[in-house]
């Protein structure tokens, strides 16, 4: 199942889907908790806060709040994804299960990546350290990632590069129609 964290056909589809699938309850109680935050409200700022800790644990995710995801977040299936709060993910992007974007020595020193926009970064892959990833970027399953990408490229293995026009778009747009 793929979940979007975009706009839903209809209300009934949102109930279905937040009913049967706990990464759509993911998505849109990240959403929620990071908007309630900084409220000054600190019954809403708690409830969201521990909704967010519980469904965590259900859907085995670790996703930071602090975490800077742009809108059109896509999750692929039940799994695991691990995403500390220095990171930076673009609009529009999917992310696989078993993923990893977290800290660790790269190309720029140590710290977390900065992923562009409309990136696909596949099944049981690592992308760690202070790197920049650029737009459009299809990071293949089983592939560990620690120094910069340039836009519209495939990243293969243990950093192997190959430069393609728009390499992530059949893997960005299968679903979201």
């Amino acid at each position: 199942m793929i979940v979007k964290d975009r706009e839903f056909k209809s209300y009934t589809e949102y109930k279905k889907k937040m009913l049967l699938y706990p990464e759509a309850k993911l998505v849109v109680i990240y959403r929620k908790a990071q908007h309630y935050k900084k409220s000054k409200n600190i019954f809403l700022r708690a409830f969201w806060s521990l909704r967010w800790l519980r469904i965590r644990r259900v859907a085995g995710c670790q996703i930071s709040l602090d975490a800077k995801i742009g809108r059109g977040l896509c999750l692929l299936h039940y799994g695991t994804r691990i995403i500390v709060r220095a990171a930076s993910i673009g609009e529009y992007c999917t992310i696989g299960v078993n993923v990893i974007v977290g800290y660790g020595k790269g190309e720029n020193g140590y710290g977390a990546p900065s992923i562009g926009n409309r990136v696909y970064i596949g099944h049981n892959s690592s992308v760690v350290g202070e790197i920049n990833i650029g737009d459009n970027v299809l990071i293949a399953p089983n592939t560990f990632v620690n120094r910069d990408v340039p836009s519209d490229s495939i990243v293969v293995g243990n950093n192997e590069i190959i430069h393609k026009e728009y390499a992530s778009a059949p893997y960005i747009d299968f679903g979201r129609h």
